[in-house]
């Protein structure tokens, strides 16, 4: 890699909903899914603890705030059934850098 590469996701985890549960709320496939109790990789020993659905932008060099403005974007459509799967699942958006750096760090503007 010879420059950071950026990626903005936004996860739900449920003990109760499983993905295909969350699909068929949203209206909307994920880009990755957990099954609650299976085995995680690499070394399969620990199990996940819960059910996971997850979308997320394609790592580029793009600045963070594009990506945060493109999963937004992805996501308007069905903003009001995300708000309905969050009564019942946990939600995170986590804004990820791959780096050789020591130290990343980026700025959003606060518009």
């Amino acid at each position: 890699m010879d420059k950071d590469e950026y990626y903005v996701e936004l996860s739900i985890q449920s003990d109760t909903l499983t993905s295909e549960e969350i699909t068929s709320i949203l209206g909307m496939s994920a880009d990755e899914t957990l099954v609650k109790g299976s085995l995680r990789p690499p070394r399969n020993v620990a199990r996940y603890p819960h059910h996971g659905w997850t979308i997320q932008t394609s790592p580029s060099k793009e600045d963070v705030e594009e990506h945060v403005n493109s999963l937004l974007e992805r996501l308007e459509p069905v903003k009001n059934k995300v708000r309905q799967v969050s009564n019942q699942a946990e939600g995170t958006v986590a804004c990820v850098i791959e780096t050789t750096e020591v130290n990343p760090s980026f700025v959003l503007d606060p518009k």
